[in-house]
């Protein structure tokens, strides 16, 4: 009878343990480093049973479309075995999408997270920086490499050191979408080279990169070699730049100064605050149609005003999940993110970033969160998940 007894108490605890252990299941995602500070604090504030690894986007959203956390793991010393959600300033593209094996865990979901600029920190020994679209396209393809060329102030031969991505890089993508749409070749261009968007910044150089130019892994290693190289230039998120453009940053440990970028189309300067970027995106519409995941990645290559470099970074998921309590952790996350009560909206512009425009917000919550237009594109929706596992 005792041994009978202990059996039945053994089995119970078993049975509570597994219980306990599918409540406990961590969101597992990563991705994006642009805006990984900014979800490390929503995280601890909402807060939410998430782990972020921050490994670049081309590699988060690597890491989602199959399913293998590895480098996620790497990244944060964990031992997951599934991945939820990705983080990306890159979109979608229509291979990604239509390469998906969508019969385990439904359609990609693609949805907007913060709108962000790509500002150009600089170290030279000046306070200020304004560049034109010839000077921006001139320094970036290599066509200018003196900072003579830029300013006169500087001795002849003074030489311009680009830092770059290195890595596969969604700010890299936002940063060359807009220099594909201003920047210009041949004899009478600003440009030595046919940008074309996209994540790898060394794709732009079939030759090689210029020998003034030097890469650099993440945002943080941008940041640092603008800051230790000398004379150097390079491309970050606001909150890697510096704490006048996003106060509540902690990774802005360099205080670098960042340049002012003349819009083409309105000859007006700008610096990438959060406000310019709104004014950037003030034209930014999702697609017609809402079931097709390329219409939630809205882009604005050349904004008519505002700070010129723009765009969106993204929270990327799958529609269906196999644990109810993950599904429901994902829901509460993106519900407490998109909306916009006064201590979010600080939070969102204490990193740097922007809210979404008001219509795009809606669509999400409306559509992604919830399913008020009967069109079953909500995460978890019972209708379009029927007969899927889930991830």
């Amino acid at each position: 009878m005792k041994l009978k007894h202990a059996l039945i108490q053994a089995a119970c605890a078993a049975a509570a343990f597994s219980a306990t252990a599918v409540m406990a299941q961590t969101v597992v995602g990563g991705g994006a480093t642009l805006p990984e500070f900014l979800y490390k604090q929503e995280i601890q504030q909402f807060p939410a049973d998430y782990s972020y690894a921050s490994t670049g986007s081309g590699a988060g959203k690597t890491a989602l479309l199959t399913n293998n956390p590895a480098a996620f793991n790497t990244a944060t010393g964990r031992n997951d075995t599934v991945v939820h959600f990705a983080g990306s300033d890159s979109v979608l593209s229509s291979t990604e999408i239509s390469n998906f094996n969508t019969a385990a865990a439904g359609p990609l979901v693609q949805m907007p997270s913060v709108a962000t600029a790509v500002g150009i920190p600089f170290k030279n020994g000046l306070a200020n920086l304004t560049l034109s679209t010839d000077q921006l396209c001139g320094i970036f393809s290599g066509k200018i490499n003196d900072w003579n060329a830029i300013n006169a102030g500087f001795p002849a031969g003074t030489a311009i050191k680009v830092v770059y991505r290195g890595d596969s890089s969604g700010t890299t993508e936002i940063l060359t979408r807009h220099l594909a749409a201003v920047c210009t070749t041949g004899t009478s261009g600003n440009s030595n080279v046919a940008f074309t968007a996209g994540t790898t910044f060394a794709n732009n150089f079939p030759g090689g990169v210029p020998s003034n130019f030097s890469a650099a892994t993440g945002s943080g290693g941008v940041r640092d070699a603008v800051d230790s190289l000398g004379n150097a230039i390079g491309y970050l998120s606001p909150d890697y730049i510096n704490a006048t453009l996003a106060p509540s940053s902690t990774v802005a440990t360099k205080n670098l100064p960042a340049a002012r970028l003349t819009n083409k189309n309105n000859g007006v300067s700008y610096t990438p605050t959060a406000a310019n970027t709104t004014a950037g995106l003030s034209t930014a519409t999702l697609g017609a149609n809402l079931a097709l995941p390329a219409s939630w990645a809205p882009t604005v290559a050349n904004p008519a005003s505002g700070y010129p470099i723009v765009g969106f970074t993204f929270l990327d998921h799958v529609q269906c999940y196999a644990d109810a309590n993950v599904r429901s952790k994902i829901l509460a996350f993106l519900d407490a993110h998109t909306n916009y009560t006064s201590a979010q909206v600080n939070r969102i512009n204490g990193n740097g970033f922007a809210p979404l425009p008001t219509a795009i917000v809606d669509a999400i919550r409306g559509n992604l969160l919830a399913n008020n237009n009967s069109l079953n594109l909500n995460i978890g929706n019972a209708t379009a998940c029927a007969g899927k596992a889930g991830r």
